[in-house]
């Protein structure tokens, strides 16, 4: 009996571990611009990381969205994981992966995408900061920074790097996993910030790495190596 009991809370646990959804609401410290780049979504059945190539599958349904994903000023969009489970377990995972939907309609997609329960995979799920949700020609739109107009470039000098890609850079960050470099004379804060969302708290994001080196790559889009010991 002691051992039926000790299995039950095992997979209770299981199952709690694996829950929720991830979201941001772009305004969590900084001094730059915010985002809609958050990788949500729940189930039924309990959600917090899915799976691409680390033992996640795409889970969703395909149930009624059409609607969910219009949109009509910058920073109202996030990225919905399509598999159900709130991310993946690999931050690298393909952005075909995502649904870019309006931020006021994410309940309404997961319960059009994601009926009944999911098993989702025992791992903790990862945001890649390059993954953005924008509002483009009226349709929430799901984009790799990497190879956007936002980092096109033609020279070094054109390029910068920034904590992420929310509204507001990450006050208390500082863990280079989470840099994007884009196009400095570009509009990345102004695609990113919700005009409604007011200013971003008033602290100052860490230095950025003096090992990190932002240049515009071969294929016209800037990007960052690691320089120095």
């Amino acid at each position: 009996m002691r051992g039926i009991l000790l299995g039950l809370l095992v997979g209770l646990g299981a199952a709690v571990a694996c829950g929720g959804s991830t979201s941001s609401d772009g305004k969590s410290g900084g001094a730059g611009g915010s985002g809609g780049a958050t990788t949500g979504g729940t189930s039924s059945g309990g959600s917090s990381s899915g799976g691409s190539s680390s033992g996640g599958s795409s889970a969703g349904g395909t149930g009624n969205v059409s609607g969910l994903t219009a949109c009509s000023a910058p920073g109202t969009c996030e990225l919905f994981a399509t598999n159900c489970c709130g991310g993946y377990c690999d931050p690298n995972a393909p952005l075909g992966g995502f649904t870019a939907v309006n931020e006021t309609k994410l309940n309404e997609f997961e319960a059009a995408l994601c009926p009944g329960d999911i098993a989702c995979p025992g791992c903790v799920s990862f945001d890649n900061p390059n993954y953005l949700a924008l509002c483009r020609a009226g349709q929430c739109t799901a984009v790799n920074l990497r190879d956007d107009s936002l980092s096109a470039c033609q020279s070094d000098s054109d390029c910068r790097v920034r904590w992420g890609s929310d509204c507001c850079e990450d006050c208390g960050g500082g863990n280079p996993d989470q840099l994007v470099a884009y196009n400095k004379d570009k509009s990345l804060e102004a695609e990113v910030c919700n005009p409604n969302d007011g200013a971003c708290p008033p602290c100052a994001p860490p230095p950025y790495p003096k090992s990190i080196l932002p240049y515009c790559g071969p294929d016209g889009h800037c990007t960052y190596t690691i320089v120095g010991p």
